[in-house]
């Protein structure tokens, strides 16, 4: 997809594996922890809770219920609070260089923060990281009862912004999503790192 660097008006970015982590890197706090290896935290989040972890984003499933179902079955010795408190240290974990990609943006394009991710630990992110007010509005998946696999999903946040596609910049690490911005016209990057980004952005000549 060709994107017009006049043309862009408003830039969508994820949070997750963008800005700060998310899930992914928590089985290795887990590890260090509670002696739960890393690899046998995956397989058990992937095995039979990958439906589930989508529930919790869309606000189907609390926190709570997600977590009950996670350790069914196995013999961690691991509370739901500790879990918690796990996925709290993860999330203190910014993406390097990502946010002074985001500063220089500031002011140039309406900046929107689009996240898949669940409502009981968005408080918390809320108040760790003072720079989102970066963002003009932040879009969360379990208020609107949709994650970015869903179909119809990028249609409605530009409903809900009021903005065209063709002038929507998307940039999120996973290509999925990627791929259902794409679907829905909107120009998009695929994350690598921030070092990347602002290259691809500099090519553009969006910042």
């Amino acid at each position: 997809m060709v994107i017009l660097h006049r043309m862009i008006k408003t830039i969508i970015f994820d949070l997750s594996e963008v800005i700060i982590a998310g899930y992914k890197g928590i089985e290795y706090i887990i590890e260090k922890a509670k002696g739960i290896p890393a690899n046998v935290f995956v397989e058990k989040r992937r095995e039979n809770c990958g439906t589930l972890w989508s529930d919790v984003m869309r606000g189907k499933i609390t926190f709570d219920e997600y977590i009950e179902q996670l350790f069914a079955g196995t013999n961690w010795e691991m509370s739901a609070d500790e879990f918690k408190k796990y996925f709290r240290q993860n999330l203190d974990i910014a993406v390097e260089c990502t946010w002074q990609v985001v500063e220089k943006l500031r002011g140039k394009y309406r900046l929107i923060l689009l996240s898949d991710h669940v409502e009981e630990l968005t408080g918390y992110i809320l108040k760790k990281y003072k720079e989102l007010k970066l963002f003009e509005k932040i879009i969360w998946s379990y208020e609107i009862g949709q994650i970015k696999t869903d179909a119809g999903t990028f249609e409605k946040v530009l409903d809900m912004l009021e903005i065209k596609a063709e002038e929507t910049l998307f940039i999120d690490d996973n290509a999925r999503y990627i791929d259902n911005a794409n679907s829905a016209g909107i120009n998009t990057i695929l994350f690598t790192s921030a070092k990347e980004l602002e290259k691809e952005l500099s090519k553009l000549k969006l910042i």
